[in-house]
């Protein structure tokens, strides 16, 4: 992983940045902005793609929505860490223990 580049003014991270400030656009209270999004939003799929294009925040909101549903997802090998590392610290082995560390990943 390339570490992030500073100087006395710039930061360098490779990320690109378009920066708009919504005033240059006009009043915000003229729906220029809403018509925009909903522009933007009913742009076609392309080939191969499940939806069209998202607006920011809206992949973490289907992200949490779907872990609230249906719970954290763990791999495996974290799962067993965990396990291991409450029967370490004395937890007991049971059904009951877990079940209630199932309900805690899954919250």
């Amino acid at each position: 992983m390339e570490e992030t580049a500073h100087d006395a003014t710039s930061i360098y991270n490779s990320m690109t940045s378009i920066l708009i400030d919504p005033n240059a656009l006009g009043s915000l209270d003229s729906g220029a902005a809403d018509a925009f999004l909903e522009w933007v939003k009913a742009s076609p799929a392309p080939a191969g793609a499940e939806h069209g294009p998202l607006l920011p925040g809206e992949v973490e909101r289907a992200t949490r929505a779907t872990r609230t549903r249906d719970g954290l997802p763990v791999d495996e090998t974290t799962w067993r860490g965990i396990a291991d590392a409450a029967r370490a610290a004395g937890v007991p082995d049971d059904d009951t223990t877990l079940a209630a560390w199932n309900a805690c990943a899954a919250a």
